[in-house]
């Protein structure tokens, strides 16, 4: 389980010093038997963060006083127990130190939970040459159990150079990483435990996350569908608008004589030297740039009915635009059930190849249901851009581009609902003929 990095407090440096002093009494007490232990990795390059958990059996009395153990030198973090909620709820121990055998062992009581941890900076157990990540992890069992589990946080893009045989496998981890895990059974104290792997990353992947074409971004095309809607329906209808409602001011004046009558008396009308009328007939022409303003209002009153139209259309357009694309937005590729076969598109774009992965529902199981489940895990893989469940041949079809993802990593996405079958299934190659899958994840 991935925990949040803290660190130490110097109070709790103090106290671990202090401490020292009774750490032989502390392991002189008999050892209590762990029902599992964990080592958590991450390869990060600069600060790669080992993770130890004990888990003792429920039936064990608290409190309890255990020991975990870390390579020697390692610089720890956080020690403490594990309440299964919030890691900031967790107890924070102060355990006692001693150095044995190239370990670091830390002594401390459990008193609310039956899980302890500490969390150490270690040095690196991952190199690179030539684009090759290669990680070679080992560790000395520090007390008997019967299981350990060793879990090594690699990158959600990383495509391993050789498919997880026996007990290994691969599994889901936080955003942008996923686990290569691998068990150990019947572990005795002092046994060695070790995990060797090597991968590569495709171009433009990084170290610490996947590309970012996944399910989520097919939203990016409806929205952007959207905004352009706006953008049209917005200058249409200023567009609209303007056309239907000039400025008064930019209707050059029309001549005063073109709506009106010629005067009888123009004819004996005479003009001054600055151009203006003398005659007594001048007072009847004066009222006649009235008349005309009121006719160039009469003539903007109201719209013609058909620019009416028009806008009423225009809105309406923008409207269905904006529905339609809300509706793209919240279904968010809706899954299509036609007969047995139920299809999810999950990102924009066409697939490079497919993979058919065998399903088991077990009896009495909502199929419906469980097609949702299938679809929101393989919606974490990059790239993945439609699924298909077929109920008949209890089925899945996934299309994807295997520049950014592969057939391991959909398996892994898949392995948590618990619907993957363990019998695999030919699928066509490229010549047409069968070809036999991988084997399912244990």
């Amino acid at each position: 389980m991935i925990r949040t990095v803290r660190s130490l407090a110097l109070a709790m440096m103090a106290a671990l010093f202090a401490l020292t002093v009774g750490v032989p009494t502390a392991l002189a007490a008999p050892a209590l038997p762990w029902e599992s232990v964990s080592l958590n990795l991450s390869t990060d390059a600069d600060t790669p963060l080992l993770m130890v958990s004990g888990k003792l059996p429920e039936s064990t009395p608290l409190p309890a006083t255990i020991v975990l153990a870390v390579p020697a030198g390692a610089e720890v973090q956080w020690a403490g127990e594990v309440l299964g909620g919030d890691p900031s709820d967790d107890p924070t121990a102060q355990p006692t130190k001693t150095t044995k055998g190239g370990q670091d062992l830390y002594t401390f009581t459990l008193t609310k939970s039956h899980i302890a941890q500490i969390e150490a900076i270690v040095p690196p157990a991952m190199t690179t040459a030539n684009g090759l990540y290669s990680v070679n992890f080992s560790q000395v069992a520090f007390a008997d159990a019967p299981e350990y589990v060793v879990a090594i946080q690699i990158p959600q893009a990383a495509q391993l150079s050789e498919t997880p045989t026996g007990t290994a496998s691969l599994a889901p981890g936080p955003t942008g990483f996923r686990y290569y895990q691998q068990s150990f059974s019947k572990v005795k104290a002092g046994e060695p435990i070790a995990v060797t792997f090597s991968y590569t990353l495709p171009s433009g992947a990084t170290t610490g996350a996947a590309p970012a074409a996944t399910g989520g971004s097919s939203m990016l095309v409806p929205i952007l569908l959207v905004g352009v809607a706006l953008l049209l329906g917005a200058a249409l209808v200023v567009g609209v608008r303007r056309k239907m409602n000039p400025p008064v001011a930019e209707k050059p004046a029309r001549p005063a004589a073109s709506k009106t009558r010629k005067p009888e008396t123009a004819t004996v009308a005479d003009d001054d030297e600055d151009g203006f009328s003398t005659s007594e007939a001048a007072p009847k022409v004066a009222s006649t740039p009235k008349q005309v303003e009121i006719a160039d209002d009469e003539d903007a009153v109201a719209p013609a009915p058909r620019n009416k139209l028009a806008l009423f259309g225009t809105l309406a357009v923008v409207a269905a635009l904006l529905v339609s694309g809300v509706i793209a937005v919240s279904s968010g590729g809706a899954a299509k059930t036609t007969g047995d076969v139920i299809t999810k598109v999950l990102a924009g774009g066409e697939a490079c190849t497919q993979a058919q992965i065998p399903l088991a529902f077990p009896q009495g199981t909502d199929t419906t249901k469980a097609a949702e489940e299938l679809f929101a895990a393989i919606a974490a893989v990059p790239s993945v851009t439609q699924a298909t469940v077929r109920l008949s041949t209890s089925s899945m079809e996934i299309g994807y581009c295997n520049s950014e993802a592969n057939e391991d990593m959909i398996r892994a996405a898949l392995a948590p609902t618990g619907y993957v079958s363990a019998i695999t299934t030919p699928a066509p190659s490229a010549d047409g003929t069968a070809s036999a899958l991988p084997s399912a994840t244990p």
